[in-house]
């Protein structure tokens, strides 16, 4: 009997050591395919790397927002500011080589002295380093070398600068402006001539020089406007200019 009851005692022993053992292999299993829940770490580190390219993206809309963002300069805050302007035709492009027809210095005054017999100008004359001054220098020089051949010898004078804005049928919008001056020594004696502003919102490199203005009709900038703001027609409500 004792016999038999050891026996037993053996059979149960080594069932319940199976019955752990097939336990421990389960539970081995299932953490085997139990899938790691790196999925959180991972999230946020994207979405720190999301939030870092919104916030570079963010960064750079600003920039583009604030590039440009300068209102253009109006024609008449343009020709009340000391400077010199260069002349082209209408049929060419703006360009080293470019026939200088006429060449305006404004005196920052109201006042600007017109020069119309520069035919032998050429933008290789001049560069970046010098100033208005050394610039209107060689202009009147080749001014008062024309005149001469023609037996002329007084010098252009100041006249008032005059601008005037053409508007659509509301009369509200600037549609056309133009600016004009006399032009006492080209056969036109006394003849007011109109020159059309159309504004051209690039900078046109010359050599080591930087231009802008309108199309036909540009102004020296420095080399330090990267992002100059450029020019534009006045508004019908400007004061000092006539409308129509």
């Amino acid at each position: 009997m004792k016999k038999f009851l050891s026996i037993l005692t053996i059979a149960a022993l080594l069932l319940s050591m199976a019955a752990c053992g097939n336990t421990g292999s389960t539970q081995n299993q299932e953490a085997e395919n139990t899938p790691a829940y790196d999925t959180p770490a991972e999230d946020t580190d994207s979405t720190d790397s999301n939030t870092n390219n919104d916030n570079t993206e963010d960064n750079n809309t600003n920039d583009m927002n604030t590039v440009g963002t300068v209102d253009p300069i109006p024609a008449y805050e343009a020709f009340h500011t000391k400077s010199i302007w260069f002349g082209i035709s209408d049929n060419q492009s703006f360009a080293k080589d470019s026939f200088i027809q006429v060449i305006f210095a404004f005196d920052g005054k109201g006042n600007v002295t017109v020069y119309n017999n520069v035919e032998q100008f050429r933008f290789s004359m001049i560069n970046n380093s010098m100033s208005d001054d050394e610039v209107l220098a060689i202009v009147k020089d080749l001014e008062m070398e024309s005149r001469a051949l023609k037996d002329v010898y007084t010098e252009p004078q100041p006249q008032p600068v005059s601008l005037q804005v053409y508007t659509d049928d509301s009369g509200n919008i600037t549609e056309e402006e133009v600016i004009k001056y006399t032009d006492d020594e080209s056969g036109l004696n006394g003849v007011v001539i109109n020159r059309e502003l159309i504004v051209d919102p690039f900078v046109q490199p010359i050599y080591d020089m930087q231009f802008s203005g309108y199309t036909t009709f540009k102004t020296r900038i420095p080399d330090s406007d990267t992002i100059h703001p450029g020019f534009n027609l006045d508004t019908a409500d400007t004061s000092g200019i006539t409308v129509d």
